[in-house]
């Protein structure tokens, strides 16, 4: 039942959630049933085909934004021809929050700016009142669609007719699953853990997926989930690790009183508990202070947090930075506090800086980039006393902080773009090795 006086998506009823779910299978049925179209002469292409990534939005300030632009300028840099197809993008945002080498092409789907004839406004708005059905309604993003950007879409993903086509989120996955033509060669990027989606998704992951030629994932752990989800058979699932961006950053030295974290401001990440955990060092400690940057949802709970716990001057919301690498360089120990991370990036960013980093020991990415005791230290996630005891020994020991700090610059070449691009190329010329075999089993009439 509908709560009285409780907004609602355009155009979305949510008792009509089964209604829709079925139109969202049909969708998918018909797009896997469009003409295929030709190979190109020679075959399926190969290592010198273009690479196509596919966000929601490349304008915004995520972790998947930011690590599918360091994937689309590494491979530009490389000779690659790159796009990076963006559906949307903000009114407020003009251009990239992250640099984009001028090599790679953008192309914005859903522009806001873009001036219409009094047809096609009529169409777009009436198109956008409608929900997405191409986009399960389980999957996060889905009230962020509308049918006018699923024509888009798959608009875009038919113009292409050979190359590698990258979806970078599970609705992005499946719509390059289905619609795809037949010399493209399809691959899936997750860039968060099998584990946080809700069934409905994961029952339709669990026969989509099976489409795709390669599927990359962030972890080992991830890896085995996808198989566990979609069977031995292909597609390819490959571990490939997200690249440190190539933005600008400073070193520490290790002499700073600072402690930083730096992330979406959300319940997930559970600034919170650093705040908390911050405030039993502070007693102890009270030349060290905490910056925390990042924007989200969370920002006035955690200013009202910092006022209750009487850090006005000594905990700072800092914001977001487009310079990042430089403030971890006036730090000396960072911490992650998340409860669920696919990955971690900014984990590595800091040992790359030279920080010695404290995090939470949580599902997937934490445990397999930070050796507890060698490069870093492992807590259990949402335990405030540990993460406080850990900070505290790190402020306290310079030597520890030193020792940790220097095995942390090392692990981190591990995730250098040009280490990790190998890994990319790899998964690519695999991928195509698949689609040659599908092609040549006829998987699909032309």
């Amino acid at each position: 039942m509908r709560r009285p006086g409780r907004p609602h998506a355009a155009g979305r009823d949510p008792d009509d959630g089964g209604r829709l779910v079925r139109l969202h299978g049909l969708v998918l049925a018909l797009l896997a049933r469009l003409p295929g179209g030709r190979v190109r002469a020679g075959g399926v292409t190969g290592a010198e085909a273009g690479v196509v990534l596919v966000v929601h939005s490349a304008f915004g300030m995520g972790g998947t934004i930011r690590s599918s632009i360091t994937q689309a300028n590494e491979l530009a840099r490389a000779g690659r021809r790159v796009t990076l197809v963006s559906i949307t993008r903000a009114a407020d945002q003009p251009e990239p929050f992250f640099a984009v080498d001028p090599e790679v092409e953008i192309r914005l789907l859903d522009d806001p700016g873009r001036r219409r004839g009094p047809l096609g406004r009529f169409l777009r708005r009436a198109l956008t009142a409608m929900p997405s059905l191409v986009f399960h309604p389980a999957e996060t993003r889905a009230r962020r669609m509308s049918l006018w950007r699923d024509l888009l879409l798959v608009r875009e993903i038919r113009r292409h007719r050979d190359g590698l086509l990258l979806g970078t989120r599970a609705g992005l996955n499946v719509a390059v699953a289905h619609a795809a033509r037949r010399g493209v060669v399809r691959v899936g990027q997750e860039h968060v853990p099998f584990a946080s989606y809700p069934p409905a998704l994961l029952a339709e992951l669990s026969t989509s997926y099976r489409d795709l030629d390669a599927l990359m994932v962030l972890t080992g752990g991830d890896a085995a989930q996808a198989r566990e989800l979609i069977g031995t058979e292909p597609p390819v699932v490959a571990v490939v690790p997200n690249a440190l961006p190539d933005d600008p950053w400073t070193p520490a030295d290790g002499r700073a009183k600072v402690i930083v974290t730096a992330g979406r401001l959300s319940r997930g990440k559970r600034q919170d508990l650093l705040v908390r955990a911050f405030a039993r060092v502070a007693r102890r400690n009270p030349d060290w202070e905490l910056k925390i940057y990042g924007k989200g949802g969370r920002e006035a709970s955690l200013r009202r947090l910092i006022a209750r716990l009487e850090l006005e001057d000594r905990a700072h919301l800092m914001g977001a930075t487009d310079r990042l690498g430089d403030e971890l360089g006036r730090a000396s120990i960072f911490v992650l506090s998340s409860e669920l991370e696919a990955f971690g990036i900014v984990l590595i960013e800091a040992m790359r800086a030279g920080l010695a980093v404290v995090s939470t020991d949580c599902p997937h990415g934490p445990r397999e980039l930070v050796t507890d005791g060698e490069d870093g230290l492992l807590v259990p996630t949402g335990d405030v006393r540990a993460l406080a005891r850990a900070m505290d020994r790190l402020v306290r020991d310079g030597e520890l902080r030193a020792r940790l700090a220097a095995e942390a610059r090392a692990t981190s070449r591990a995730y250098e773009p040009a280490v990790v691009a190998e890994r990319w190329e790899d998964t690519y010329r695999r991928a195509a090795q698949v689609r040659r075999e599908r092609l040549g089993q006829g998987e699909r009439p032309a």
